[in-house]
């Protein structure tokens, strides 16, 4: 289950940054990543804690990504006029 995510992660992020210079998500996507690693690999006892964690960040680092697009996009369609 975590390679799909490792995958979305590794061509959506690289590809936004390129249009919106903002290094943040790409950042926290990376430790939620590691987290989620980390939480497979240190066994049953915290697992849940580090899933959870990770996942939240993966998912702070989509609604970053989009934030920053979003403004990208609001100022190219701006300098356009």
């Amino acid at each position: 289950m975590l390679l799909p995510v490792i995958v979305i992660l590794a061509v959506s992020i690289p590809r936004a940054y390129r249009t919106h210079k903002n290094p943040q998500p790409a950042m926290v996507g990376v430790v939620g990543i590691l987290t989620l690693i980390f939480g497979v690999t240190i066994g049953e006892h915290v697992e849940t804690w580090f899933t959870v964690v990770g996942s939240i960040l993966v998912i702070s680092s989509h609604l970053l990504n989009r934030q920053s697009l979003k403004r990208t996009s609001i100022s190219m369609a701006q300098l356009a006029q």
